[in-house]
Order: C-alpha cells, then structure tokens, then sequence
C-alpha cells in the first residue's frame, strides 16, 4: 500500500514541487515516475525497482532532468511542444527508522533488543490451538511498529504522569512502545492468553535486570510497566486509564460492543486508539490515520471521552 504527498517550497528563489512516497514495499510499485506539469502529461526518467540490486547512487544516476513543454501552456496542446520549462527529478531513500526523533532513536535500539527472538505469530498459534480457539477471529495475531506506533502516540498529545493500557497486548509490544516513547507513569498490558502473557512478563523481566535498557537510570520500570494476565472485559482499566490502544480489526461484534461499553465509563479527556470507531455519543473522533502494523496499513481511529 503506497501514500503519495505533494507540497511545495522555494529554493534560490524558484518554487519548487515536490512528491513523496510512503510505501511498504517498493517491490510493489511502478517503476516508471509520471509527471504533469501545465496539464501536460510527459513520461519521467525510468527508475530501477529499488528491490533490485543496484545501489543507491546508480537509482539516482538514472534519474535525469527533463524538459516540458510548451509555447502556450494549455492543456490541450501536445506534449512536444514548447514552454521551456524545466525540472529534474531527484531520489532519495529515507529509512523508516531515519523518521523517528533523535532521542527516541537510542529508545527504539532498545525495543528492538528486547524482542529479539520473539516470536509472537508462534507463540499466539500455539495458544489458539491449545485453547482450541482457531475458530474464534478475535484472538488473530498482530502486532504494533515502533515508528508508527510513535507518529500515532504523537497525535494523543500524551502528558507527563498519564496512564497506558493495552487490551490484548500480545507479547507486549505495545506496552514498552509505549514506555520508550511517550511519558507515560504506567504502561499496562492485558492479555488473555497464557504463552503471549508469559512472553510479555519475560520481556518485562528482561527489562528490569538490565539497567541499559531502562527509558532512564534513575527510574526503575517495576514501578512503570506492568502485564495484567486476565480477561480484558473484566480487568479494571477504565476507571484509571487515560490512554488505550487495543488492536480491535478482527474483534466479533459481541466482543467489541462490550468493549465499547466499557470505554463509555472511561473519564472524560481518556483517549482510545481502535481500529474500529466506537459506536458511542460519548466520544469524538480526534484522529483517523493510516499506521503501519505488522501486516500492513490500516486505519486508527483516535477517539476523545467527552464530558459527562
């Protein structure tokens, strides 16, 4: 799944277009670049798949400039005419991790080593066939990005001292996202199930006997960062939490409805990060945004408890 931005700037006093693309995986995309300008179409330098083997400087040394078009420049006219104008294209690859502020990057090596090795796909197989839950679409696995999941944490404008919760939270990835990221005083995790509970309490554990990994030596996470093995419709998070995030795509009717009964008892001003909107008239919707997550782009409602 591809995103394109268009903007423009000025540079040595002439303006400048300039497009972006968020891609997954460029081995999905064209490899050819269109450009309009002046309501002429003309076809751009041919750009190599970046999944090939060619290295960064030989993509960018075949992206040359080009000229357009026409004497008078109405959309009409063939594109072989002239208006000199011209313009050049130029490629740039920016690394997702290259997107993440400057602090949190050290924060982000961190939960990458703490995770290394999990295997949470696995580890949530395993449960739903010793639970014989294979049948049941609300225990599908997936998982949070850490870029993304910064860019999403961003838009709830979290305060220092606020409260976090997870529903479902897997292996718990969410949880030390969250921990690493935003200034939060307590990040809690709810899962259900027994082997992502124990993988989520394992990297927990991890976590407290190596002082390097901590957001900040002077403050220990096991007052910080907690996993819940329980039930998330009957575990208390709604009378504390002032931010949740709960992976909800594949939740049944039935269980999300009493999830959304329970997000109405929330204090107002708590924030709920959902995949699905919550059909409720205590919230308002303050964001829908398209996050990346371990299988791909989808959309995350962000939705606002409203006064009683």
């Amino acid at each position: 799944m591809n995103r394109w931005f268009a903007s423009t700037y000025s540079k040595n006093g002439s303006n400048v277009a300039k497009m972006e693309i968020d891609s997954d995986d460029f081995k999905y995309t064209s490899n050819e670049c269109f450009v309009t300008v002046l309501g002429s179409e003309e076809k751009g330098s041919q750009l190599p798949n970046l999944m090939s083997s060619l290295a960064f400087e030989e993509v960018v040394s075949q992206v040359s400039e080009v000229g357009v078009s026409s004497e008078d420049s109405t959309p009409d006219n063939d594109v072989s005419s002239e208006v000199g104008i011209a313009f050049a294209l130029e490629v740039y690859v920016v690394a997702e991790d290259d997107l993440l502020a400057e602090e949190l990057r050290p924060r982000y090596s961190s939960f990458k080593e703490l995770f290394s090795g999990v295997e949470g796909g696995r580890i949530s197989q395993n449960d739903r066939k010793n639970e014989n839950l294979n049948h049941d679409k609300s225990f599908t696995y997936g998982e949070i990005q850490f870029v993304s999941f910064a860019e999403l944490l961003k838009v709830c404008d979290v305060k220092p001292g606020e409260i976090f919760y997870d529903l479902g939270c897997g292996t718990g990835k969410g949880v030390m996202a969250a921990y690493y990221i935003a200034p939060f005083k307590t990040c809690c995790g709810v899962e259900l199930l027994n082997g992502l509970y124990e993988s989520a309490n394992e990297t927990r554990r991890s976590l407290l006997l190596n002082k390097e990994l901590w957001r900040d030596e002077n403050e220990d996470p096991s007052a910080v960062v907690s996993m819940f093995h329980a039930n998330m419709l009957e575990h208390d998070w709604w009378s504390t939490a002032d931010v949740i995030y709960t992976s909800s795509i594949c939740f049944s009717d039935e269980l999300f409805n009493a999830l959304s009964a329970r997000f109405d008892m929330m204090k107002p001003g708590a924030r709920v990060c959902t995949l699905k909107t919550i059909p409720s008239d205590k919230f308002k919707t303050i964001s829908r945004g398209w996050y990346k997550m371990s299988w791909g782009r989808c959309t995350v409602y962000i939705l606002e408890r409203l006064d009683n």
